[in-house]
């Protein structure tokens, strides 16, 4: 993937100065690397505001995922209940198909 993402980049700067558009981030990030110093906090900060920008979404995602395991949790119960209901139907005759 790597080599795929950097021969865009040699060819997307001249683009890139004229468009303005969001995919020219990437090519933004090139001079970066020179200054090797002043990238490594980035990643950090990057990072920090990334898990920010989705800390709603993860703690939905958790929600959602906590309601889903009592809900399967609860179905687990009712077709527990409908086994003995319907074994108690058996137990007594009571089927109407028999």
């Amino acid at each position: 993937m790597y080599p795929r993402q950097q021969a865009p980049q040699e060819s997307y700067p001249p683009r890139g100065m004229s468009s303005g558009g969001g995919h020219n981030a990437m090519p933004a990030m090139e001079p970066a690397p020179l200054n090797t110093n002043k990238t490594e906090p980035m990643p950090d900060l990057l990072a920090q505001a990334f898990n920010q920008a989705i800390r709603p979404y993860t703690e939905k995602i958790e929600q959602l995922e906590s309601q889903l395991a009592d809900m399967q949790s609860w179905v687990e119960q009712l077709e527990q209940q409908r086994s003995e209901v319907y074994s108690w139907i058996d137990k007594r005759g009571l089927r109407p198909g028999e």
